[in-house]
């Protein structure tokens, strides 16, 4: 496993000879640059003091929660989606536990109150993988409000996008799209049916943003539209 990812280990076989190297590099080009996935890419935390990096009832610094969020990953089903696609959450301690909840449970508990990734409203048809994913702690029930934007979007769509002044107040992350963290391929002859042919291995690491076989199986489908839109131009002399 390379770092707590989704590994899976595929065969291709058999291949004429001289077939397995384009289909290693095409699909190779295909996870590492054409699937999509949905990142946090910015935050906006509700009444956040304009000096000082703590907000009072919160143990964690500004940063420290920024950091957490920008760690969050996120699944779903983005089939037929504009790239780029952009869509809110909400992160609110109102909204999942009143006053008098995070008073019990610090009573009860002796201890402060956690908020984690299931804590947030997403849009439809996207999930955190970890929900017990750690954003911030409690220590007195204080309001706490986080905006927060998702950009759902792939490696060769990606697009620089400007911070103007009418959106200050929010906390930009530095993210990758990109859900693979490694692939490898190799190449092997053998004879079959007296035939000398090949076979191909492969193996894919992922964030667990998606898994090992259902990237194989995105990537092989951009791979082929790609070759249909390819088939389907008409070029003029």
């Amino acid at each position: 496993m390379l770092g707590g990812g989704d590994y899976g280990k595929f065969v291709l076989c058999p291949i004429h000879n001289g077939q397995a190297n384009l289909i290693a590099n095409s699909l190779r080009q295909a996870l590492l640059k054409s699937l999509v996935c949905a990142r946090v890419t910015r935050a906006k935390i509700k009444n956040e003091p304009t000096f000082g990096m703590h907000i009072q009832g919160i143990k964690e610094s500004i940063p420290e929660i920024m950091r957490n969020l920008s760690e969050i990953r996120l699944k779903g089903n983005f089939d037929d989606l504009h790239l780029p696609c952009t869509e809110k959450a909400i992160l609110d301690v109102k909204t999942s536990l009143t006053d008098k909840q995070v008073f019990a449970l610090l009573d009860r508990n002796n201890c402060p109150f956690t908020i984690m990734a299931h804590d947030i409203t997403l849009p439809s048809g996207l999930s955190v993988v970890d929900e017990t994913q750690h954003i911030a702690t409690l220590t007195e029930p204080v309001s706490f409000c986080v905006e927060l934007q998702i950009e759902i979007n792939s490696v060769d769509s990606k697009t620089e996008t400007e911070v103007t002044n009418e959106e200050q107040g929010w906390h930009s992350f530095d993210v990758s799209f990109l859900p693979i963290h490694l692939v490898t391929t190799s190449i092997h002859r053998y004879d079959y049916a007296g035939e000398s042919v090949e076979m191909l291995l492969i193996g894919i690491w992922t964030d667990k943003t998606i898994g090992a076989y259902e990237a194989l199986v995105q990537a092989s489908q951009r791979t082929i539209r790609r070759c249909e839109s390819l088939l389907q131009r008409k070029y003029t002399k």
